[in-house]
This record gives structure tokens, sequence and C-alpha cells, in this order.
């Protein structure tokens, strides 16, 4: 899960800067190597892969809670939550082509993070998490970082719980 505060209100011209690149991203991202699929949650709107089946297997939206100021919850969101079949097919898609441009340009979009940008987690075969489930990993990252709940490519860990390093 990816998750981004946006500076500006949703009237701001910044937001269709962004919105134009992440439709590159997007479609970058479901022609990847190891995509399985994906729910991103923008400014209170949800936007499936067009072939999903069951839309409400993501759940309800959700923010996380550890932003905690009343100025930055009245904000607009970016929440990505999308499946990979490992850590480093998401860690190539994340710094290379259109994200890589997405990540050098955040600075003009969003609020400088107090809080995690993204954690990672192992799910079982044939599961979709929700977005619930999503921002309470990624307040766990927050609150205590690194573990199997939810972790990041510098700290990683396999599904059977041991430490690994993404290529």
């Amino acid at each position: 899960m990816t998750f981004s505060v946006f500076a500006k209100p949703s009237s701001d011209y910044s937001h269709t800067t962004f919105m134009e690149l992440a439709r590159d991203v997007v479609k970058q991202m479901e022609g990847a190597d190891g995509f399985i699929s994906r729910s991103i949650l923008i400014d209170g709107t949800l936007y499936h892969h067009p072939l999903e089946q069951d839309r409400s297997a993501w759940g309800d939206p959700a923010n996380p809670t550890f932003t905690g100021e009343r100025a930055i919850a009245s904000l607009p969101t970016v929440l990505t939550l999308s499946l990979w079949n490992s850590i480093d097919s998401v860690k190539h898609f994340s710094y290379s082509h259109q994200h890589k441009t997405a990540l050098l340009r955040r600075k003009e979009w969003f609020l400088p993070p107090r809080w995690p940008t993204y954690a990672m987690w192992w799910i079982p075969h044939n599961f979709t998490p929700t977005f619930e489930d999503a921002s309470r990993r990624m307040e766990h990252l927050h609150a205590h970082g690194p573990s199997t709940v939810a972790f990041d490519f510098k700290t990683a860990f396999f599904a059977d719980g041991t430490t690994c390093r993404p290529s």
C-alpha cells in the first residue's frame, strides 16, 4: 500500500498534473512483470483494475489515522493498494519508468511525510486485502517499525518471517 496527502485542495492545478502522470503510471503497473491486481483511492474515489471481478473485495475506503492533524485530515489523499507476486517485482516497478518520475516529482504534489509512504506484507494466495487492513498495517509500521506485520524495502521479510534483501 502507498499513502500520500496532497499539499493543496483537489481544485488546485497540481492535481491535474498528478493525474496526467498517474494514468501512465497505472498503465505501466498493469503491464509490469509480477503485477496481479490493484485498487486506487484518490480523494475519496475508487479506481479498480478493469478486470477485477469482485470490486467489493477491497472493502470500504479507509485512510491511516496516524496523520492526526485536522488540517491534514481535510486534504485529499492517494492510496494505492496493489498485489504483486514478489518483493523484487514491486521494487523494480517502483524505481523505474514513469513511477520513478512520479517519485522524483512528489514534492510538487504531496505534503512532506512524517509517516511511512508505503508498506508491504505477505498475503495468502487468492486473498484480497481491504483498505482497512492495509491502513492498520501502515499504522503498525509507523508505530513499531518493520516487522512481518508490515515492512519496507530496507527491512523486508520472506513469507516465512526470515529477513530478505530485495535486489
